[in-house]
């Protein structure tokens, strides 16, 4: 009886520890996703801006929720233009600047700005603006 009981403790330990590790991996998940997405929505616009396409500059909205990046020297939240990408419900972002604006041919933004991810789980993942229009990020 003894026995039973200490290798069902065991098997306790270990599947919490799988479970523990599982969610750091779905957490890391999230957040890599939804930083490579911000990521390509800014260098998109930076480039579409930087490569005079369609005449005009390009830019990037950001939400809690989603990611927009849009033509023109305003964002239209009705432009039926627009490309929005949904972001993981489970990562909150946070900007200094909700929308940033790269100059047709210069391709310098209106603002800097950093961004910041965060998971339920405590994770985080940052990317920051320059005034160069270039885009760090630590993964």
């Amino acid at each position: 009886m003894l026995e039973v009981i200490t290798v069902m403790a065991i098997t306790l330990m270990l599947a919490s520890l799988a479970a523990a590790s599982g969610n750091k991996m779905r957490a890391r998940g999230a957040l890599d996703d939804n930083q490579a997405t911000i990521i390509r929505a800014f260098e998109s616009a930076r480039t579409r801006s930087f490569s005079g396409v369609g005449t005009t500059s390009h830019g990037v909205h950001l939400s809690s929720e989603e990611v927009v990046l849009f033509s023109g020297s305003a964002y239209s939240p009705t432009d039926p233009s627009n490309h929005t990408y949904l972001l993981s419900p489970s990562v909150t972002l946070s900007s200094t600047v909700a929308t940033i604006i790269f100059e047709r041919i210069t391709g310098k933004p209106t603002a800097t700005s950093t961004i910041t991810l965060l998971h339920g789980s405590g994770e985080t993942r940052i990317a920051q603006i320059k005034e160069t229009g270039s885009i760090n990020y630590a993964p």
